[in-house]
């Protein structure tokens, strides 16, 4: 009888015993598991953030090399009587760097209306130099963006981006991140006065 009870007793020491350390051993995977998960989204919005901040930087190259006051030296070309004078700005891109920079940047649906505008710069390319008829009034000074605050809100097709007290839309398309629309514009006259 004293051996029954001192098995039993041993039994449900052994049990406890046992029962302790599963649990510890599911605390502990349970707390792996979250860490994980927490390093991989940190992982996704550090990709996404700079995938965002590359479209960003496309999206100024877009604005400038369209309504930029672009630098030019002397020499020119006339065309159907319209005069290009030769680019001298190591910020301008070719006129094929330039289609695939919009490609790459926006949405289909957006790409024919960024291209298309009434009033922008005009660009030829001869020779491999590029030559420009600028706009009657190219922007000055392009509006500066703080993307020092950027988060995301959306799920894998389709997320706001929120930054400098605005946000804007990025859509996937073709397994790429794309700008819903250009995200600059000119610095007005009248925010300089009153700066």
């Amino acid at each position: 009888m004293f051996w029954n009870r001192w098995m039993s007793m041993k039994n449900k020491k052994l049990i406890i015993i046992i029962s302790s350390i599963v649990l510890v051993l599911i605390v502990v995977a349970v707390i792996i598991i979250l860490l994980v998960n927490k390093n991989k989204e940190n992982n996704v919005e550090s990709e996404l953030g700079t995938t965002f901040l590359q479209l960003a930087d496309n999206s100024y190259k877009y604005y400038y090399y369209m309504f930029g006051d672009i630098n030019t030296s002397d020499g020119y070309v006339e065309i159907n009587g319209n005069t290009y004078y030769a680019v001298d700005d190591e910020n301008v891109i070719s006129i094929a760097e330039f289609d695939d920079l919009l490609l790459n940047t926006f949405v289909a649906e957006a790409q024919v209306r960024l291209y298309d505008v009434e009033e922008k710069n005009e660009y030829i390319e001869i020779n491999d130099n590029i030559y420009v008829k600028k706009m009657t009034n190219p922007c000055q000074q392009i509006k500066e963006l703080d993307f020092g605050n950027l988060k995301f809100d959306g799920d894998d097709e389709k997320k706001l981006a929120m930054y400098d007290f605005t946000s804007t839309y990025i859509y996937r398309e073709d397994g790429e991140w794309k700008l819903e629309y250009n995200i600059y514009q000119c610095e007005s006259e009248t925010e300089e006065v009153e700066e």
